[in-house]
């Protein structure tokens, strides 16, 4: 783990090295070939048929597929009638209800129309009154006197362990650390949880014992090997659900006092199995295959949702001082990006990277509106093809 006494691994983010673009990596580099984009630009433009040779002669020419927008209107050329002609065209004939529609689709298509239109007005207003409510809830009932004001003082952490702090205050402050103290609760399994724990921390203790002096347990099953079952039989995905979301959910630090002490005992156990001289390095590689299999492996998943993709960047810099940044990042769109960016650097690139002056190279939304409205109109896309590969 990384200092918690410490703000950040890196320069500082109110210092002026932070904002200094010469100080980044690779800041003078694009990396990217001029000559390729080029080429790629025409490649986007529409194809020339110019040069064709007569192989080519005999294939049907290549449709070159426009996009357009939804919401712009499809103009269909209709061809008019020459000049001085006197012949006049027939309407198309029509047979009864050749639709299926009827008068009942004549009479209430409208009505329908306007109960549909106003059922989503109620919604939106209902939604509009509800978050109203719940505002001035919070801000007249919910958020004052002392609880705000530890409120504001965990908000205005700078650094992790200030944090850490002011979060367990604030716990006391509004009953949570009762919370953690009561073992039973509804999403997970207290008394697997308990059993577990106290039958793992014996066989670690007598394992620590036998490993101290090795001629006991000659003739009978040594504690490691039973503590090797137990593990193995227990460190699983979510094993009684110990890792559901909403154990993590009720106080701003921590979760119960009981999965904590069991997270602490399973870790404390595989310290002693995978140092531990009564194992093969054979056992041991077998033990952990088949805990790599069942635990899994932690990711990081960075989602798009646009200016939202902002924020990924604050949260893999924090993971990144506290030694966290898992070694599987994915993303969507700008999460995308964001998961190539972290990736491919290191983590000592990456503290030097990850600085306020790396705003400057974010230049996704420099257009102005006036550019990418007519370009969003036209052919339905936000952001210019060749920018967006560069």
């Amino acid at each position: 783990m990384a200092d918690i006494r410490k703000s950040t691994d890196g320069p500082d983010p109110f210092s002026p090295s932070a904002y200094d673009f010469t100080q980044i990596p690779d800041y003078d580099n694009d990396f990217v070939v001029d000559d390729d984009f080029a080429e790629f630009a025409k490649a986007l433009s529409a194809p020339e048929n110019a040069s064709a040779s007569q192989d080519d002669l005999t294939t049907p020419p290549t449709v070159f597929i426009t996009a357009l927008n939804d919401w712009r209107p499809i103009n269909q050329r209709v061809r008019g009638r020459r000049k001085g002609s006197s012949k006049k065209r027939r309407p198309p004939r029509r047979g009864k209800d050749e639709a299926r529609e009827g008068f009942v689709y004549t009479l209430l298509k409208w009505p329908l129309l306007g109960v549909v239109f106003g059922w989503i007005v109620l919604l939106g207003a209902g939604y509009m009154l509800t978050r109203l409510y719940i505002y001035l809830y919070e801000n007249l009932v919910t958020w004052r006197g002392k609880r705000e004001m530890l409120r504001q003082r965990l908000q205005s952490q700078t650094i992790y362990e200030d944090w850490v702090k002011a979060a367990k205050e604030l716990d006391e402050h509004l009953g949570n650390e009762q919370w953690k103290k009561t073992d039973e609760y509804a999403y997970y399994d207290s008394k697997t949880v308990r059993r577990v724990k106290e039958q793992m921390l014996t066989l670690r203790t007598r394992a620590e014992a036998e490993e101290k002096d090795q001629s006991s347990g000659n003739g009978r099953i040594k504690a490691i090997d039973e503590l090797r079952g137990l593990v193995e039989a227990c460190v699983k995905n979510n094993f009684v659900g110990f890792e559901n979301p909403r154990l993590y959910s009720e106080t701003y630090f921590g979760t119960k006092n009981l999965v904590q002490s069991y997270v602490d005992e399973v870790s404390a156990s595989l310290t002693l199995l995978l140092n531990s001289r009564q194992l093969t390095q054979e056992d041991k590689r077998t033990l952990f295959k088949h805990i790599h299999t069942n635990f899994g492996r932690t990711a990081l998943c960075l989602s798009g949702g646009a200016t939202f993709a902002y924020y990924h960047f604050g949260i893999a810099k924090a993971l990144l001082d506290a030694s966290l940044l898992p070694s599987i990042i994915t993303g969507t769109s700008g999460g995308a990006l964001v998961a190539a960016l972290l990736a491919t650097r290191t983590d000592d690139e990456l503290k030097k990277l990850l600085v306020p002056a790396l705003a400057g190279r974010i230049t996704a939304c420099a257009d102005p509106f006036s550019v990418w409205a007519r370009r969003w109109y036209k052919t339905g896309a936000r952001f210019d093809s060749v920018d967006w590969a560069k």
